[in-house]
């Protein structure tokens, strides 16, 4: 047992470590910060990060408010010395994140979601010269010219859940929410699974969706840094689990065990193919086959400029970095997609004249009920697309991205920004700016359809509504290096849906106002991906032929 004296060091070390910290921190400097809560001496902002948050405080919202009340876009936040930035605005995202991208190419150290074995994640690494030898092996199979290839995997899983989703409808008019979950993530699942793993077998992808669905709670929970104080007091990290109060570090004990086996059991089960003969071609595969080609061969000429590496590197960690970028790849395609197709499911239920006009764009393209939209035909259904767009505005799957880091002093419209100091583009406030979309809270597609300009008219001196897709999925160096398959796979089964179903909402309860729109706080989770709460609703196919379709698919 523990004695006294050694129980009361550990708050006394915190106090100091602060205390230091502040000291270390404080940036000898005339110019004031950004606007913000000026909080109390040295601990700053501390005690609001203690107040009990209700389900109604999205960290998103929370944000907008405060730029509301201190009339800026750009807010700051002293929490023990340690700085936060936030952007509200383009304006302010673009000239940081994306002009200034030196600076502000780093992420902070999450020391949450490190304990919770999310270290592997490149996505949340600093930017180091180990992390862009990540992001250059992920780019080169995940780039916008390299998607087409994984269509075909794409229309065969997009079947899959047309026809799972008429199973749901031969027995039953109402789509539980439960069941819509577990549909649209073993669509999410299956495909990023084939496409970096090679793994088809449906038993496996049930045992993998399972590793997905244990882990995704911790990273939703740690990803965003500061909600939990061990990302301020990392001195947190060497305190015992036993120890009282130290909850969170029986959480991330916990979580890291479901992490250790989503980054690993897939890649064991990819060597292992490899080994019998019996792997598909995939990322894993062709990764690998570089690596023995570049490494074990010897008369081996490929080019190896493109995966940044020397020939003197070691195969264990170039093989490390294969291993995290699938991992990586493996959880954000098994979410952010799963995010905006129910999402989709979701507004479309509370918007049938927006489905009505789309059906009709379908049926005049396609023809009723005669054939799926495919990707050849995304050019000619410009609703769709504005549809498509409208969703990801009004409700972007990661509403605060991923943290940015600053690694040098800075300047910003008079405002002082230190080295050291996390940023947060605030992709939900910029995305419902009334400034760049008119009637933000309003769902509308129609605002991203082109329309001629009247005749004698002056050209317009600006344009509003501007593609959400450049704020929804990251700024800069660090946006989302998987956006591209994230796109047309959701694309895809939002246009099947319309093509072949009407979505009906039912009210849970008698009391629920008859509104149209949906309440971006009251009716989705907080978390750093964006999710519904539980809903229900009508899936139903608009006539026999459209529920032929959905039992064929695309295998006709």
């Amino acid at each position: 047992m523990l004695n006294t004296p050694y129980l009361l060091a550990i708050p006394v070390l915190l106090v100091i470590y602060s205390l230091c910290g502040y000291i270390l921190r404080r940036p000898r400097q005339t110019l004031s910060y950004p606007p913000g809560p000026k909080g109390l001496p040295i601990i700053g902002s501390f005690f609001d990060m203690l107040t009990p948050r209700t389900e109604h405080d999205a960290q998103w919202a929370i944000y907008r408010d405060m730029g509301n009340m201190y009339r800026s876009d750009v807010l700051h936040i002293d929490i023990l010395g340690d700085h936060t930035v936030v952007l509200n605005s383009a304006k302010a995202a673009e000239e940081l994140l994306e002009r200034r991208s030196g600076i502000y190419s780093s992420r902070p150290t999450m020391h949450m979601a490190n304990e919770s074995g999310w270290g592997f994640n490149f996505g949340t690494m600093p930017y180091t010269s180990w992390w862009r030898l990540h992001r250059r092996t992920f780019h080169q199979y995940f780039r916008s010219d390299a998607i087409a290839a994984y269509h075909p995997c794409i229309r065969q899983a997009t079947s899959r859940l047309l026809r799972s989703l008429s199973s749901i409808q031969s027995t039953t008019m109402v789509t539980q929410y439960d069941d819509l979950h577990t549909i649209v993530r073993q669509h999410a699942a299956s495909i990023i699974l084939y496409i970096t793993y090679g793994i088809s077998e449906q038993e496996d992808i049930d045992a993998f969706v399972e590793l997905v669905n244990n882990a995704a709670e911790s990273i939703n929970a740690t990803i965003n840094r500061g909600s939990f104080m061990v990302d301020y007091f990392p001195l947190l990290r060497y305190v015992p689990a036993w120890f009282p109060g130290a909850h969170f570090k029986r959480k991330a004990l916990h979580w890291s065990q479901f992490t250790s086996e989503l980054v690993n059991k897939p890649w064991k089960q990819l060597r292992a193919s490899i080994s019998s003969g019996t792997a598909l071609s995939c990322f894993g595969t062709k990764c690998l086959q570089k690596l023995d080609l570049t490494f074990n061969a010897a008369d081996a000429t490929e080019d190896t400029s493109d995966l940044g590496v020397s020939k003197t590197d070691s195969d264990t960690r170039i093989e490390e970095v294969i291993r995290n970028c699938a991992g990586t790849a493996y959880i954000a395609g098994s979410d952010t997609s799963v995010s905006l197709v129910i999402i989709s499911v979701l507004v479309l239920s509370h918007h049938p004249e927006i489905q009505a006009k789309a059906q009709e764009e379908l049926d005049r393209v396609l023809g009723s009920a005669t054939q799926l939209p495919d990707f050849s035909d995304r050019g000619n259904l410009p609703y769709v697309e504005a549809v498509f767009k409208e969703l990801m505005r009004m409700y972007p799957s990661v509403p605060l991205g991923v943290t940015h880091y600053s690694v040098a002093d800075d300047v910003y419209e008079g405002y002082f920004i230190p080295k050291g100091t996390t940023v947060v583009g605030n992709a939900w406030a910029i995305l419902h700016d009334e400034n760049l979309y008119p009637d933000p809270l309003t769902f509308n597609p129609d605002r991203f359809l082109r329309t001629e300009p009247q005749r004698g008219a002056p050209p317009a001196k600006h344009s509003l509504n501007p593609d959400p897709e450049l704020y929804a999925f990251g700024f800069g160096r660090r946006s989302c290096p998987g956006k591209h398959l994230a796109l047309d796979t959701s694309w895809l089964v939002l246009a099947c849906l319309l093509a072949t179903c009407n979505i009906t909402r039912i009210s849970s309860d008698s009391t629920e106002p008859d509104s149209k729109e949906i309440d971006p706080i009251a009716h989705f989770t907080d978390g750093a991906v964006l999710h519904p709460k539980p809903f229900k609703c009508c899936i139903t196919p608009r006539s026999a032929g459209a529920f032929e379709l959905m039992k064929s698919g695309y295998e006709v």
